[in-house]
């Protein structure tokens, strides 16, 4: 076996870890909270450091505001 074939894929990045990286870097980098839902209304990914609050106080704060 060729060991010069093994090592160059351990070398090749992932690319759903790459896109995962990237996101998370710009979410913990925002200075606005950021909130992402899937179609059900879930919360997905959320920036919770810069607001100081949790996912779920603020999903119900906007829940709150969207009913009224």
């Amino acid at each position: 076996m060729n060991r010069s074939h093994g090592n160059q894929r351990d070398r090749v990045p992932n690319p759903a870890g790459t896109l995962e990286a990237l996101s998370r870097t710009f979410l913990d980098s925002a200075l606005d909270c950021i909130i992402t839902m899937d179609a059900s209304g879930r919360v997905q990914e959320f920036n919770r450091h810069r607001s100081g609050y949790s996912a779920l106080v603020v999903v119900r704060q906007l829940a709150k505001s969207w009913l009224n």
